[in-house]
Parts: C-alpha cells; sequence; structure tokens
C-alpha cells in the first residue's frame, strides 16, 4: 500500500471515528499543515455524504414499496370483507329486531286484545219496502240485545239475518254457546239459503276468538283470508293471522 493509499485509509477511519485519540490528534496536525490532505477529506466527506443519502433513499423508496404493497393488498381485501361484514352487521340487527318483535307479539297478544283490535260492530242495513216496525232489528238497533233474544223466540218463522241478529245478542251478552249455535246454522253448507253466510262466519271467528277458543278462531279466519272473494276478507289482515297463530301456540302449551 503507497503512501496515497495510507493516508486515504487514515482519513477513512478518521471519517469514521475509528482512530484512537493519539492517532485522531496526529491526523488533524498532519491536516493542518497539508492542504491536499484537506482537499482528500474534503472528497471523502462528500463521498460519504453521497453514499449515505443514497442508502436513505434507498430506504425511503422500500419503505414506500411495502406501503404500497400493503394499501394495495388492503384495497383488495376491502372489495369483499367490509361487504361481508356489512353483512353480517346488518343481519344480526335484523335478527335482534326480529327476535324483539316476536318476544312483543308473544307476550302483548291475547284473545282480549285481539278482540279489541279488530272488531266491529254488525250494522244492520234496512231493505227497501221492509217492514220498518221489525221489532228483532229495532231491538238490535237500541242494543237491547236481552230483548233481540225474547223477539227472536217468539218469531215463528225466523229468517237468516233474524238468526244473526239473534246470535250478535248472544255473543253480546256472553252466551257464546247459543251464539255458535246460531252462527253454525247459517253456514252449514247444508243450509240452501246462503244470505248472511259471510257475516256469520266473521263474527264467529270472534265468538270463538272471546271464548277463548283461539284454534277455532284461527281456522275461521284464515279461511276468510284465503278466500279474496269473502265479504270480510280485507278485514283479516297478514299481521291478525299471525297474532292468531301466536295466540294458539300460546293457548296450546297451557
Amino acid at each position: 500500500m503507497d503512501r496515497n493509499e495510507e493516508i486515504t485509509e487514515k482519513l477513512i477511519q478518521y471519517l469514521d471515528g475509528e482512530l484512537s485519540d493519539n492517532e485522531r490528534k496526529a491526523v488533524e496536525e498532519l491536516l493542518s499543515a497539508d492542504e491536499a490532505m484537506q482537499k482528500e477529506l474534503h472528497n471523502l466527506q462528500l463521498a460519504q455524504e453521497a453514499v449515505r443519502a443514497y442508502g436513505l433513499k434507498s430506504q425511503v423508496a422500500s419503505v414506500r414499496k411495502q406501503m404500497l404493497q400493503a394499501e394495495a393488498e388492503a384495497v383488495s381485501k376491502s372489495k369483499v370483507y367490509p361487504f361481508a361484514l356489512h353483512l353480517m352487521k346488518y343481519a344480526a340487527i335484523l335478527m335482534f329486531a326480529l327476535l324483539s318483535v316476536t318476544i312483543f307479539m308473544y307476550a302483548s297478544t291475547s284473545s282480549a286484545r285481539l278482540y279489541k283490535e279488530n272488531y266491529q260492530p254488525y250494522k244492520v242495513s234496512v231493505a227497501r219496502g221492509e217492514n220498518p216496525n221489525n221489532a228483532i232489528v229495532n231491538d238490535f238497533n237500541t242494543a237491547n240485545y236481552s230483548q233481540v233474544i225474547a223477539d227472536f223466540k217468539a218469531t215463528s218463522s225466523p229468517n237468516n239475518r233474524d238468526y244473526l241478529l239473534a246470535a250478535q245478542a248472544y255473543q253480546q251478552t256472553h252466551q257464546y254457546g247459543d251464539a255458535i249455535t246460531l252462527y253454525n246454522r247459517l253456514i252449514n253448507p247444508g243450509n240452501p239459503d246462503n244470505s248472511f253466510r259471510d257475516d256469520a262466519e266473521y263474527y264467529l271467528g270472534f265468538t270463538y276468538l272471546e271464548n277463548h277458543q283461539s284454534a277455532k278462531a284461527k281456522s275461521i279466519f284464515e279461511k276468510i283470508y284465503t278466500n279474496p272473494d269473502h265479504l270480510y276478507h280485507d278485514k283479516v289482515t297478514f299481521w291478525m293471522m299471525l297474532r292468531l297463530k301466536i295466540l294458539a301456540i300460546k293457548d296450546h302449551g297451557k
């Protein structure tokens, strides 16, 4: 190794902090007296800075590359996982809501409540030319149900409307057995007169409901619900049927 190489090696060790205190002081003394050595040190410092800058740039480029790869992977995964996570989230919310509604409906459903929320009193329509002094009709319109029953019993040849109003009077006075008997007479397939049959079916369902016979009430209302030609079809809703089914399950478990 010639002298120039030795000086360069020494200066590199000086810059890297590898010299002992005595060696460092010796180099600094030479530098103070040797202008060429000072230029060599300056060149080495520039080279060292360049190497450091290149190394830092390489590190930054490497980190950036890693970040871009991670971002690309995240974007790729986001196309699948967030959708699945959102779907699971909304499914869980929906299941909780359905469970809450079901529990509420089960707890709040009763014969009395169903009756109160859906029952509508029967209204008598008087046909043109009909005797306005019909006792059963007049007593029914004044809600004198006991007298309606008495009038019916006193009628020798009651018609279908008389049977219907008498059944209504029995229902209103909580004589459910008699009401059910008269309603069933009107809906009997063997009865050639179909007048008031739809009315009798509809109100028979409510009589069963009042009498805590939910399974029979459900059967009647289900028949009406599935028959679009029934006079009372529009009055039996999906929610009414759902609650009737819940009620039938509750009553069956008692």
